[in-house]
């Protein structure tokens, strides 16, 4: 890795949302930030909803995800000029009765996010998505407003209800075919800057000014955590 040019570090959940905007945003910052390079942390899996994960300790659990990259890559942290954490919603502000087990409907996979319930496998399971939200949402609230990690800058854009959701209309996306959808999205839009960024564009929330204290606003009402929005183009907005 070149050390000549400064690092936007992505902070992403799995191996399918580096696929996914790698290429697409390789070309954009090549284009427009050329002393400027990205690269990607994959946290195999969603630190803001993980067990052991709370408010006390998310800051740092993402700090260790920016220091497994420096020493991976045997840099320094002067060498990183922003960190942007990826995350999906999953639902996560809906009300605690909107997580429900219906026994006429069979999922191929759970829990299965509708246009505005989560269906989970059992009823037991009810109680353990809920608090998952709980843990999710408390965790947000922690780091929306998060100004460093490590004394970096920081900031944290959402997909929702998922990346599968925004990219391929498919909140639900069985997991063995989420690579290939990714490196679909790529070759679509890996050489086609306007392309990329008018679609991210035409996923923001309707209606929303184009702030991100409103975007985060939004995406606590009601059952807005699980319809298919983003508010990444705001980091365009502010990446120069």
């Amino acid at each position: 890795m070149g050390k000549t040019r400064k690092i936007c570090l992505f902070i992403v959940e799995g191996i399918a949302d580096e696929s996914s905007l790698a290429l697409p945003l390789q070309n954009i910052f090549d284009s427009y930030y050329k002393q400027k390079g990205i690269e990607f942390q994959i946290t195999n899996g969603d630190i803001t909803s993980r067990n052991g994960t709370t408010v006390q300790n998310i800051v740092a659990k993402i700090g260790k995800a920016v220091t497994n990259f420096l020493n991976r890559h045997h840099l320094q942290k002067k060498d990183i000029y922003q960190v942007v954490q990826i995350v999906d919603m999953d639902g996560a502000y809906i009300e605690n009765s909107g997580v429900v087990f219906d026994a006429s409907k069979s999922f191929s996979q759970y829990p299965f996010y509708g246009e505005n319930k989560i269906f989970v496998q059992s009823p037991e399971k009810i109680s353990l998505l809920q608090e998952r939200n709980c843990r999710k949402s408390q965790n947000l609230e922690r780091i929306i407003s998060l100004p460093q990690v490590m004394g970096i800058p920081y900031d944290i854009y959402y997909f929702s209800c998922n990346m599968d959701h925004v990219l391929h209309d498919n909140a639900n996306m069985d997991d063995t075919k989420k690579v290939d959808e990714a490196e679909k999205f790529a070759d679509k839009f890996g050489n086609d800057s306007e392309g990329f960024l008018g679609f991210i564009e035409s996923v923001y929330p309707k209606s929303v000014d184009c702030n991100k204290e409103k975007s985060w606003e939004y995406i606590r009402m009601k059952n807005n955590s699980l319809t298919r929005c983003s508010n990444f183009i705001l980091f365009f907005d502010h990446s120069q």
